[in-house]
């Protein structure tokens, strides 16, 4: 898996952009917090952006780069820390498609990374918004995103 690439776009000015990270254990969530936040207050928001996941499966780290026409917000964060034989594990990713229209104040799933140590059940992320992770697989980080007002 290499980097995956999100471009959004926004009709409407925001004030702030957050990307949270949810980590799931056999559906179950475990944690949850911001991983990068913006603020625009004060200076007109972006109206276009990327968004770049690369995760880097041999460190068990995922870079998270965030650049628009006024800025760049890069940061890292583990996966599967503390994780015993985690090099076996299985994997696998699910993501939005396409470029991602901007719903102000409303969270928005990106991708999920998925393991699991006896298989994997891969979902649509729009299914995860709504809440739904399986139980088979062992471990779930759910990247999501909100531009507010």
């Amino acid at each position: 898996m290499g980097a995956y690439l999100f471009n959004f776009y926004a009709k409407e000015e925001y004030k702030t952009l957050t990307i949270y990270l949810s980590e799931y254990q056999a559906g179950e969530l475990i944690n949850k917090s911001k991983v990068a936040d913006l603020d625009y207050d004060g200076i007109e928001s972006a109206k276009r952006g990327v968004i770049a996941v690369i995760p880097d499966f041999e460190l068990f780290r995922v870079k998270l780069i965030i650049a628009d026409d006024y800025s760049k917000c890069s940061t890292d964060f583990p996966i599967l820390e503390n994780v015993e034989n985690r090099e076996y594990y299985g994997r696998s990713a699910t993501q939005v498609e396409g470029e991602v229209p901007i719903q102000r104040d409303t969270e928005q799933g990106l991708m999920a990374l998925i393991y699991g140590e006896d298989g994997l059940e891969a979902i649509p992320v729009k299914e995860m918004e709504q809440g739904n992770f399986r139980e088979k697989n062992d471990y779930v980080y759910y990247l999501s995103f909100r531009f507010g007002k």
